[in-house]
């Protein structure tokens, strides 16, 4: 099983919307993080507000795990973030 073939399989099994919002979430935070922790917590509250917002007023139906994704991908950069930090 190629890196191809687990990617699409990832991509079929959560659905395409909910890989895009982790890892748009977790780039958004990480372009933040260059202000440090107070960067990656806008980050975060940016990141969650703006999922709900899309959520709610733009995709027909509201689904709660896009938001959760998003909030995932958003943590992943945080931890990631604060790896490198502290090693």
């Amino acid at each position: 099983m190629g890196l191809n073939d687990k990617i699409n399989y990832i991509i079929d099994k959560y659905g395409s919307d909910k890989v895009m919002h982790f890892f748009l979430s977790g780039w958004i935070t990480s372009m933040l993080s260059i202000f440090g922790f107070k960067g990656l917590f806008l980050g975060f509250v940016f990141v969650t507000l703006i999922s709900y917002i899309k959520e709610k007023y733009i995709d027909i139906v509201f689904d709660k795990n896009d938001i959760l994704a998003g909030i995932l991908g958003s943590i992943t950069s945080i931890v990631m973030y604060t790896i490198f930090v502290f090693l």
